[in-house]
């Protein structure tokens, strides 16, 4: 590191020097058998006390070079071991992350990997005249660069064959005449002679493959110039391609002959594979040396997303599977990202994704995720219809995790609750319905449990899962595996009604699973699936019984006893559970009522534990049994009549419900609850009345024996201060379960 911002007169203060470097991501080198190993290395100036007195971080890349030892018979996974032992900036975690990598490149170099290079060899071969090339005649090779343009692309080709070898690079990179000479060639005819480009930016390639050669092409201008050269070329293709279509069209119209056409036809794809060759070092260079995010903001501003735009339309594979490699690289900025939605490259990757080539197919589809992240990009995705084919891809069979993509692609445009009805038919259902169950033994990808868990929020999605003996299979799969995540699916299938009566029969097994759990996530799923469960005919006196069920929530309603989630799924589960007097009997003597006071005080600050309280109490007080207690033995009427009154507009309903009933069979609190319903709902008026109003023989005459009847103690005025000074009231947040107020006491469900 050089550090040019030091002041160079605090360096006597400096004593220690200090590196760190921290391994990155690991890729495959878009054109070679090679892997690049990223990394930042961090260099620090410390003082005599260890601080801190100037750094600087740099990125840098490590290409490790496979060649002949990565062919279709080898082992990958020995391969991988070794790069591992040798190479200290992998870690032997990432071992699997780089066998598949390695898999990758083999399937690559045995489908798509040689066109463009073996074409690249013969047409070196043909420049250079069969000549082979000596280190020692690199400056005669130099002098042939100012002749005419076939010695031009000849001492190009030569000095190609040199740079192939990286002992011959160094040495090559201080030789500033030819350097200049071959950037001042490229400015000059890199948009005149096509062959004559394409090698001295090869050139410029290999140098490029090396972060420690960058500055060299910065300094020679290399990326302005390529940019410069694949926007030529995007313009000639678009001439040749209207040139075509003339030949085309005179040769129907009898102009030409069928003959003639053919044969323009062919020089036609002989231009086009010339140019793919091209664009291809060019983007290749311009990609290499974006490893700079300085370097690639300056690239970006150049227009590079809309050139690599109009590439996507071009046919060549190992063409596309780099230019798809770049944008994936590009779509992390936010800026890049808009201008790929204003460009469709969306539309243009749809052919990428359904190639037969996999490489490309794993490319295209990270380059969707990466734009996933955006809900405009997600609704575009299912309008054009490219969501079946992305289910499909979540069962392939593939080394290159395509499955996986696809799968988190799929879970991102689950998280739309607009987009979830495209699911409810189809394959879109069927499949992650299958794969979750081909797991068998083996827990299930946690991306694809969270896709089904958000689609078993949609109410049609979750009973076509659930039909056919389909939640049976869920739930034996969900106890073989012992998976948070799979009981969660349960739980979110358990909100709908429809759903619900598919439960009936595994009341028993949920319920010993749940005394037996020890993991709190489970416990609190379990929890919840029986909570949502309602079944007014069921005999939950069975289940009390058997698995001594009170004992086990009111020992977990003590303060401390367990988490929050799990005391808040046990006050829903009693208040499904009372269904019948027996049972309201049972919890009586049980202690839970007085369990859910104690824990009203602990937790009248949550809305949700108020809630669900008041939810318990009403439905205590619609059973003989539990009425008795709960007003006679309990300050519950108390807290019922404070929170009467309170912000939350369902604890206020649920609360009155309650309330109703109890005045219907107390005498006592009857009048009290209708006093306390008068002078609240009366307050305002009171208070206008009573402090500010005017007390004439007017007022007693029409409101006097109206007031008194009410409030013969003249408590009004004093309640109204008290209650509006917060002592009755209860502060709670927002609410969760607001869609809880309804008509019918099924509703509380």
């Amino acid at each position: 590191f050089f550090f040019c911002g030091f002041d160079l007169e605090k360096m006597e203060e400096a004593r220690y020097l200090k590196r760190k470097v921290k391994a990155g991501r690991i890729d495959v080198h878009p054109s070679e058998c090679a892997v690049v190993v990223h990394y930042e290395v961090e260099a620090l100036i410390l003082g005599d006390e260890g601080d801190a007195m100037h750094g600087e971080r740099k990125q840098c890349q490590k290409i490790i070079h496979l060649g002949k030892a990565l062919s279709n018979s080898s082992n990958v996974h020995q391969i991988a071991e070794s790069i591992v032992e040798k190479c200290q900036l992998i870690h032997p975690t990432k071992l699997l992350e780089l066998e598949q990598l390695l898999v990758f490149l083999q399937k690559r170099k045995k489908q798509h990997g040689s066109a463009l290079e073996e074409a690249s060899k013969k047409r070196l071969a043909q420049d250079s005249g069969g000549q082979v090339a000596q280190f020692s005649d690199v400056e005669s090779y130099v002098d042939m660069l100012y002749e005419e343009i076939a010695d031009k692309v000849k001492g190009t080709g030569l000095i190609l064959q040199l740079v192939r070898s990286p002992d011959n690079m160094e040495e090559l990179a201080q030789n500033e005449r030819l350097l200049s000479a071959l950037s001042r060639e490229l400015r000059d005819f890199g948009t005149k002679s096509i062959e004559l480009a394409t090698n001295v930016v090869q050139i410029f390639f290999f140098f490029s493959s090396y972060s420690n050669f960058h500055d060299l092409i910065a300094k020679h201008k290399l990326g302005f110039s390529c940019l410069q050269i694949v926007e030529h070329e995007i313009k000639r293709y678009e001439t040749l391609k209207k040139v075509l279509s003339q030949k085309r069209r005179h040769c129907k119209e009898g102009k030409i002959t069928k003959e003639e056409y053919q044969v323009a036809k062919k020089q036609f794809e002989d231009d086009e594979f010339g140019q793919d060759t091209l664009l291809y070092v060019c983007l290749h260079l311009l990609l290499n040396i974006a490893e700079d995010t300085r370097v690639e903001f300056k690239i970006r501003n150049k227009h590079i997303v809309g050139l690599l735009a109009e590439c996507l339309k071009r046919q060549n594979v190992e063409l596309l599977l780099l230019v798809v490699t770049f944008l994936k690289k590009l779509s992390v900025f936010l800026e890049n990202k808009n201008e790929m939605v204003e460009l469709n490259i969306i539309e243009s990757l749809e052919r990428c994704i359904v190639s037969p080539c996999e490489p490309l197919q794993f490319v295209a589809l990270r380059l969707l995720l990466n734009l996933s992240f955006d809900a405009a990009i997600r609704a575009k995705i299912v309008e054009l219809k490219l969501l079946p084919g992305l289910v499909m891809l979540m069962g392939k069979q593939s080394t290159l995790s395509i499955a996986g993509v696809a799968t988190c692609l799929v879970y991102h445009i689950s998280m739309d609750e607009k987009m979830r009805s495209h699911f409810e038919t189809g394959d879109n259902i069927v499949m992650p319905m299958r794969l979750i169950l081909q797991a068998r033994d083996t827990r299930p990808a946690p991306e694809l449990l969270a896709l089904t868990i958000n689609l078993a929020l949609n109410e049609p999605t979750a009973a076509a899962m659930c039909a056919n003996g389909g939640l049976k299979m869920l739930l034996k799969a969900s106890l073989t595996s012992g998976d948070p995540l799979m009981f969660k699916l349960l739980h979110n299938f358990a909100r709908h009604r429809s759903v619900q009566p598919l439960f009936r029969d595994f009341m028993e097994e949920l319920t010993a699973l749940l005394v037996r759990a020890q993991d709190d996530d489970v416990v609190v799923e379990v929890l919840g699936v029986l909570a949502n469960l309602r079944f007014p005919d069921f005999d939950y006196e069975k289940l009390i019984d058997r698995f001594n069920l009170l004992d086990y929530m009111v020992q977990r309603l003590l303060p401390g006893a367990a988490l929050d989630d799990i005391m808040l799924e046990i006050v829903v589960l009693l208040g499904s559970m009372l269904c019948s007097d027996k049972v309201a009997l049972r919890m009586a003597k049980a202690g839970v009522i007085t369990s859910l006071v104690e824990l009203l005080k602990a937790k009248q600050e949550d809305d949700e534990f108020v809630l669900q309280i008041m939810i318990a109490f009403y439905r205590m007080v619609l059973q003989p049994s539990t009425r008795q207690v709960l007003v006679g033995q309990t300050e519950a009427v108390s807290y019922l009549l404070d929170l009467l009154f309170d912000k939350q507009p369902a604890i206020r309903t649920v609360c009155g419900r309650a309330l109703d009933v109890i005045v219907e069979y107390d005498q006592e609190w009857g009048h009290k609850i209708r006093t306390r319903r008068f002078q609240v709902h009366n307050a305002e008026w009171l208070r206008v009345v009573l402090h500010e109003g005017p007390h004439d023989a007017e007022f007693e005459e029409h409101f006097g024996d109206e007031f008194d009847a009410h409030d013969p103690d003249g408590e009004a005025a004093g309640f109204y201060d008290e209650y509006h000074q917060g002592r009755f009231a209860v502060d709670h947040g927002g609410m969760h379960d607001a869609d809880v107020l309804g008509s019918d006491e099924d509703d509380f469900a």
